[in-house]
């Protein structure tokens, strides 16, 4: 349950951001999302992902399942 100081909203348009830590960076190009990229280097499986826990997961595979478990991201 949210603590009662949280405002009531009806999606991710509707968060406050209460503040932020550093700048954010700058690129000389237009970046891709996460779920772009890792489906271009063939290490995540969003599609897979869905039909096996539904939606927000996904399946990691090669070396995007080694960074995670090496960056503590990925729990058992």
């Amino acid at each position: 349950m949210p603590h009662e100081s949280v405002p009531v909203g009806h999606g991710a348009d509707d968060n406050v951001e209460l503040r932020r830590w550093g700048t954010p960076p700058k690129f000389d190009f237009i970046p891709k999302p996460h779920w772009d990229l890792g489906a271009e280097l063939g290490i995540l499986d969003l599609e897979r992902a869905v039909k096996l826990t539904g939606a927000r997961f996904a399946v990691y595979w090669d070396s995007g399942g080694e960074a995670g478990t090496r960056t503590g991201k990925l729990h058992a």
